[in-house]
Order: C-alpha cells, then structure tokens, then sequence
C-alpha cells in the first residue's frame, strides 16, 4: 500500500471525527444558550412584576391612606423650621416633651 492511500483512507475518518466533535461542541454551546435566553426571559419578567408591584406600594393615595392610619403625620409648620446658626446651645428635650 502506498502512502497516499493510507493518507486517504485515514483523511475522512479524521475528517468525520474532527466534525463529529464540532457537532456535539456546538449542540453543547446551542443549549446552554438557550437556557441563559430562558433565564434573561424569566429576569426581565421578575423585573416587570417587581416594578409593577414598586407602583403599587408607592402610589401617593395609598401612602396618603397608611399615614393616616397609622403614622398620623403631618406637615411641619414654617415655625418649627430653624436656620442650623440659630442653633447655639443644644436643645435638651424632656421627657414630658416626648410622645
């Protein structure tokens, strides 16, 4: 036998082996391409909840409505506001001051 047939013999089976590889490497890639394309998906879907349900819990009325039951705030009086170089002595509170 010469040369170049065994050269030609063992070209296409080191061919098909060479592509065989490249084959199941790339099902491989494909795969888990695919599973991170599910995982983006599921993100941005977790997003679209988490900012629909942030709309939600700060909706100004439903604020507005858990102050008023619970909190009981109200807005500061302009008297109660004080420019910091008034402040010379510091403020001692009471205990009787104290809600």
């Amino acid at each position: 036998m010469s040369k170049a047939l065994i050269i030609w013999i063992c070209l296409p089976i080191i061919m098909g082996t060479a592509l065989f590889h490249i084959k199941h490497e790339v099902q491989k890639l494909e795969e888990k391409l695919t599973g991170i394309r599910h995982k983006i998906v599921s993100t941005l879907e977790g997003i679209s909840v988490a900012e629909a349900e942030w709309g939600h819990l700060t909706a100004p009325e439903r604020l507005a409505e858990l102050n008023k039951k619970h909190l009981h705030l109200e807005p500061t009086e302009p008297s109660k506001i004080v420019q910091l170089t008034r402040l010379r002595q510091p403020i001692i509170v009471k205990a009787s001051d104290k809600r």
